[in-house]
C-alpha cells in the first residue's frame, strides 16, 4: 500500500518529548522523590508513594502521545472527514515514526554498549552501564547518582525509557483511534513485533555471552557482586550511624576549631577517619558533604596532588613515586614524613591454583615475565596472568620500589591492568574464570575487600603476611603508612600527628588491622630511588 504521508508533521517535537522533555521530567520526580521523602518513613509507605509518582509521570507520558496526534491533525472533536482520515499512514513503521526512532537508538546504544570490553577489574557490564548512562543522560543522571550512593546496578535504569517509549507510542495509538484513522494492518504489527524480538535477543545473546563467556562463577562470586573500594569507604564514614571505625574512649586530644584537611589512600582511610571521628569536634552534625572539607579519600595519587596544590594539610599514604616527588619540587614542596603503621604488602591468586608460596624472586620474575606458567613456579600447566595497578597509584609505587627494586615491570596487556584496588582482586578471582592470575595489594583493605573472593594471599620465602610477622620484620613485603604534611604544619595539625604516633593513636591504629609503625622522628621524603626506612628489604 502506499501512503500519501511520508513523514508525520509531529515527528521533531514527538522526538523532543520522547528523548528530553519526558526524561528530564522523569528526573525532576525522582528527585523530588528521593530528597523530600524522609529516610525514617516506613518502606510500605515510600513503595505506596513511589508507584503513584510512576503511575501519574506514565499517565503524563500517554497523554503527551495522544495530545501530539490530536493537535497534529487539528482534532476538535467529532470524527475526522473520511478524506482527510485517508491521508492518515496506516502502515505501523511510518505511523509511530518517533517511538521507533527514539527505541532503534536505545537499542543500538544497548548492543553497543555490550561490545565494549568490560576492562580489567571491572564488573562485566560495568563500561556497559557507563556507556548506556552517559549515552541516556537526560533520562538517568540524577538516578545514577543516587544508585551510585546508595549501591546497586544501573541496569535497573534501563526500563526508564523504554517505559517512556511504551506510554507514548500507547497515547499516539489512542490518539488515532480518536481522530477515527485506518487501522494499522496486522503485518505491520507483525513486522515490528519481529524486529523488536530480534534486537531482543540480540541483546540477551550478547549479555549471556558476557556473562557466561567471562565470569561463570556463582552469582554471589561475580566481581559485580563483590565489595569494592567505594563499598570498603562507605562502611567507614566517620561521624555517621553504624560504621566499622573503631572507636576511642575518652581522647586525650579534641580539636573544635581549624581542623586539618585529611585526605589520603584508600587503604589507608580506616586509619585517618577513625582518628578524626575520636578526636574532631563540631563535625557530627554536618552534613556528610560538607564533612568532606575536612575528610576526604581522593585515593593516593589523588591525595599527593591535593597536597602538592596546599589543599590539605595531612595526607596518608604510602610512599610517593618519582613523578609526584618531581612534581612537588616543581612547586617548590618538601614533603615531611611520618610512618604511622606497616601493613603487608600481599600476593594473591585463585584459591584453586595449588601454589601457596612464591620467592622473592619468583615474584620478580612473574612481573618481569621471564617466569609466564606456572609450572615454573611448582604449579600447573598454565598461563599466568600478572595483574596490575595503574602507574602512580600507592601499590604500584610500592610495588615498582619495594618489590621489583625499581627493576622495570613488564608492560601488562591491556587486560592485565585493573583499575581500583579492588578491581585488582575482583580481576584475579574471575577474570575469565583462570585460576592463573595473580595481583597484588594491601593486607588491610584486601582482608575485607576480599573476604567473598575465591582468592587466597601467598606467603612469600615461606613467611605468610600475619600480624605478628609484619611486626617482627619477617614478612619480606612490609609497607609503611606515612602521615604526610607540606612543612607548613598548624598547631592543630602538629597535635594530631603527635596523638596518631602516642598510646591512643597507636591502640586506633591497631584496631583498624594495622601493625602501629615504632615511634619515629618525622622525615623528609625519601630521595629519588631510595626506599624509606620501614618499607621493607
Amino acid at each position: 500500500m502506499k501512503f500519501p504521508m511520508k513523514k508525520l508533521p509531529f515527528l521533531y517535537s514527538a522526538l523532543f518529548f520522547l528523548l528530553v522533555a519526558l526524561p528530564l521530567l522523569f528526573q525532576a520526580l525522582f528527585f523530588v522523590v528521593a530528597i523530600l521523602v524522609p529516610g525514617e518513613v516506613p518502606a510500605a509507605f515510600s513503595w505506596a508513594l513511589t508507584g503513584v509518582v510512576a503511575a501519574l509521570f506514565l499517565h503524563v507520558c500517554y497523554r503527551a502521545g495522544r495530545r501530539r496526534v490530536l493537535r497534529a491533525f487539528h482534532y476538535a472533536g467529532g470524527t475526522m472527514p473520511e478524506a482527510a482520515a485517508a491521508t492518515i499512514p496506516s502502515g505501523f513503521f511510518v505511523r509511530y515514526q518517533p517511538v521507533l526512532a527514539a527505541l532503534a537508538y536505545t537499542v543500538l546504544v544497548t548492543l553497543a554498549a555490550l561490545l565494549a570490553p568490560s576492562g580489567a577489574g571491572h564488573g562485566v557490564f560495568s563500561n556497559a552501564t557507563a556507556i548506556f548512562g552517559l549515552a541516556h543522560a537526560t533520562s538517568v543522571f540524577v538516578p545514577m547518582l543516587f544508585v551510585y550512593l546508595a549501591g546497586g546496578s544501573l541496569w535497573m535504569l534501563v526500563p526508564v525509557p523504554l517505559a517512556i517509549y511504551a506510554c507514548f507510542g500507547a497515547g499516539m495509538a489512542r490518539g488515532f483511534h480518536i481522530i477515527g484513522a485506518p487501522r494499522t494492518p496486522w503485518r505491520s504489527w507483525l513486522g515490528a513485533a519481529g524486529a523488536l524480538a530480534a534486537a531482543g535477543i540480540a541483546i540477551f545473546l550478547r549479555a549471556d555471552a558476557m556473562r557466561a563467556g567471562l565470569l561463570p562463577l556463582s552469582a554471589a562470586l561475580r566481581p559485580a557482586a563483590l565489595p569494592d573500594d567505594n563499598t570498603f569507604n562507605r562502611n567507614r564514614q566517620p561521624f555517621e550511624p553504624g560504621n566499622r571505625l573503631p572507636v576511642v574512649e575518652n581522647p586525650a586530644l579534641s580539636i573544635s576549631k581549624n581542623h586539618p584537611r585529611l585526605d589520603g589512600a584508600t587503604a589507608a582511610f580506616p586509619i585517618y577517619a577513625a582518628a578524626a571521628q575520636a578526636v574532631y569536634k563540631g563535625l557530627e552534625h554536618m552534613e556528610p558533604y560538607k564533612r568532606m572539607h575536612y575528610i576526604k579519600c581522593s585515593n593516593t595519587p589523588g591525595a599527593w596532588h591535593e597536597l602538592t596544590e596546599g589543599r590539605v594539610d595531612v595526607i596518608f599514604v604510602a610512599e610517593p613515586s618519582l613523578a609526584q616527588l618531581a612534581a612537588a619540587r616543581g612547586k617548590g614542596v618538601e614533603f615531611r614524613m611520618t610512618p604511622l603503621a606497616r601493613d603487608a604488602f600481599v600476593f594473591f591468586t585463585r584459591t584453586d591454583n595449588p601454589v601457596d608460596n612464591l620467592t622473592s624472586e619468583q615474584i620478580r620474575g612473574i612481573y618481569t615475565k621471564r617466569i609466564t606458567n606456572w609450572r615454573e613456579a611448582g604449579g600447573r600447566d598454565e598461563k599466568i596472568l600478572p595483574f596490575q595497578r595503574p602507574e602512580g597509584s600507592g601499590s604500584q609505587t610500592v610495588m615498582q620500589r619495594l618489590v621489583m627494586r625499581d627493576r622495570p615491570l613488564a608492560a601488562p596487556l591491556a587486560e592485565e591492568r585493573a583499575a581500583g584496588m579492588g578491581g585488582i582482586i575482583r580481576a584475579t578471582a574471575a577474570y575469565r574464570n583462570a585460576a592463573g592470575a595473580i595481583g597484588y595489594s594491601f593486607r588491610v583493605f584486601a582482608s575485607e575487600t576480599g573476604a567473598e573472593a575465591p582468592v587466597k594471599f601467598l606467603s612469600i620465602d615461606g613467611v605468610a603476611p600475619v600480624p605478628e610477622n609484619i611486626r617482627a620484620g619477617a614478612y619480606p613485603f612490609t609497607a609503611d603508612v606515612f602521615a604526610v604534611t607540606a612543612g607548613n604544619e598548624t598547631p592543630e595539625t602538629r597535635a594530631l600527628l603527635a596523638w596518631l604516633a602516642g598510646p591512643q593513636g597507636r591502640r586506633l591504629i591497631e584496631a583498624t588491622g594495622y601493625v602501629s609503625a615504632p615511634p619515629a622522628a618525622a622525615s623528609k621524603a625519601p630521595a629519588p630511588g631510595a626506599i624509606p626506612s620501614g618499607g621493607g628489604p
